[in-house]
């Protein structure tokens, strides 16, 4: 009987290891894309490691959940995301929209963006510059660059 127990669990585990293995190739392998925002459209460049935004109004607001529906929708690689482009017509980039990105080093913004929310690029380690000289911002939420170790250079 213990044999028996035994073996099953080892065959459940080596399943879930399996899918779990799956699961982390298909998100490293292929571009992506989808809503995050009622008019706003996101797609990941896997190859180049671009996330670019388009659309008009504000984005999504996401929380700092690492499960369920807080999280943004490449949450799976943000650590590889290395450039952000923000497309003409966005207003609002939301809560935590960028938090996280560990390898962003390049944020493109627009003439269009009016307010940057709370905690939108939170613990953004790698990323050293951002030029909002050609946007509209007149808000910046609170901790917005909260945790950009490498943050030297505003414009």
């Amino acid at each position: 009987m213990m044999k028996r127990a035994v073996s099953v669990f080892f065959s459940l585990l080596i399943v879930f290891i399996g899918m779990m293995c799956t699961q982390s190739v298909a998100y490293a392998a292929g571009d992506d894309s989808g809503a995050c925002g009622d008019a706003i459209k996101y797609t990941y460049d896997s190859a180049n490691q671009i996330l670019t935004l388009n659309g008009t109004g504000a984005t999504a607001n996401y929380s700092n959940l690492t499960i369920g529906s807080g999280k943004t929708p490449w949450y799976s690689y943000r650590e590889e995301v290395k450039k952000v482009v923000v497309g003409e017509g966005i207003t609002q980039v939301g809560n935590y929209i960028f938090a996280n990105m560990s390898s962003l080093t390049t944020v493109i913004l627009p003439s269009t963006l009016t307010t940057i929310s709370m905690n939108a690029f939170y613990n953004d380690t790698a990323l050293s510059s951002i030029n909002l000289g050609d946007t509209k911002v007149s808000n910046i939420g609170i901790n917005a660059f909260e945790n950009c170790k490498a943050l030297t250079t505003v414009t």
